[in-house]
């Protein structure tokens, strides 16, 4: 149940209850706060957020236009757990903007119009989640991420973003889940994701691994080092990108890995041995590429490989069967009918997809 209060400007309300949330809504700010915020004072000129003036666990702004967070725009809230700040027109957020909140577990800041992430705004922060998804992100400063003890997910998700920096995430050693879906990056260079701890733990302890998804940006090159500093990989997802082939070492240090999405690349050709060390591989999806054959080294270790709308021929597939069968493997090939890649319906797919993409990200939020 929501409560909804009009307010003129002037108005003084204390002690407001309402279960689950106060709505407040002035001439230029609305802003909510869960039931435990029981002291709301004039919001006629407020400047900055404070335990003076919400006291809550939550507190959602909903403003028509803010278009500067300010030094201690958010402090002082001991008690602040979620902060959410979505669809208020940010364009810049100034260092310090978030100061003394020591319970602060998430911010929101997804659909705004902010453009850069610089320094000294989330560092020594202990937030677990941070959404900057769906807005205008073209730089993000090399220390932006840096020393966050807690962070565990980063939502980056339709930016403008060019390069993939790979200083980011300096000492932030919880990191696991990376969205950074629908941006522009075109190459990931040698040690990419150097400061991403090597972990983690195997997939029998059900603990976490790394998660990445760089889907549907312009990457077409990728440093054969580029993952030299992971051993165990979650989900890796680069599909809907412009590689034509995978580097020969570049998985040369993965041990494991649940799903590595290549879908909708370029793909001509696979190594002949590109998982030297992995002994734990679910899925590969390699639809709509260009690829004729893979190894059957490749369907051996995987435990299905999906391989719709390529150029498999039929020689090819029964070598693969083939192959599995006499390893006394279990592994699932999908090919369909051994019949030529066909562009027709590429684009309304892609269309499909980048909604199945947001509405996910909706359901996550």
């Amino acid at each position: 149940m929501k409560c909804l209060l009009l307010v003129p400007l002037t108005i003084l309300l204390k002690n407001v209850f309402c279960e689950p949330e106060v709505l407040l809504k002035s001439g230029s700010m609305r802003f909510t706060t869960d039931s435990n915020s029981h002291r709301i004072q004039s919001i006629q000129d407020v400047k900055y957020f404070d335990e003076v003036l919400v006291n809550g666990s939550q507190l959602r702004v909903l403003s028509p236009d803010m278009p500067v967070l300010f030094e201690g725009a958010f402090r002082n809230m001991k008690n602040l757990q979620i902060l959410q700040i979505p669809r208020c027109k940010i364009q810049e957020i100034k260092p310090k903007a978030f100061m003394n909140l020591p319970n602060l577990d998430r911010i929101q800041l997804q659909d705004n119009l902010i453009s850069r992430i610089e320094s000294n705004i989330f560092n020594f922060m202990n937030i677990s989640q941070l959404f900057l998804h769906r807005n205008k992100i073209d730089f993000i400063h090399s220390e932006a991420f840096d020393n966050m003890p807690n962070l565990h997910t980063i939502k980056l998700n339709a930016n403008q973003i060019r390069t993939w920096d790979s200083n980011w995430f300096l000492d932030t050693p919880k990191l696991t889940d990376i969205f950074i879906r629908r941006n522009q990056i075109w190459k990931l260079e040698e040690n990419a994701f150097k400061n991403i701890k090597k972990l983690q733990v195997g997939y029998e302890e059900n603990q976490n691994s790394t998660n990445i998804y760089l889907s549907k940006n312009r990457i077409s090159s990728i440093h054969p080092q580029a993952l030299s500093e992971l051993v165990r990989l979650n989900d890796f997802f680069l599909d809907r990108n412009n590689l034509t082939d995978i580097p020969q070492n570049l998985f040369a240090y993965i041990e494991s890995i649940t799903y590595l999405n290549l879908r909708r690349n370029k793909l001509e050709n696979l190594a002949q041995y590109p998982f030297p060390k992995i002994t734990r591989f679910k899925t590969l999806d390699l639809t709509r590429n260009n690829l004729k054959c893979i190894s059957e080294n490749v369907a051996t270790r995987v435990d299905k490989i999906l391989l719709e709308d390529n150029f498999i021929d039929c020689e090819c597939l029964n070598q693969l069967t083939k192959a599995v069968k006499e390893k006394g493997k279990n592994n699932t090939i999908v090919v369909g009918d051994c019949a030529p890649n066909s562009e027709d319906g590429t684009e309304n797919d892609e269309e499909e997809e980048d909604e199945e993409d947001e509405e996910m990200e909706e359901e996550e939020e």
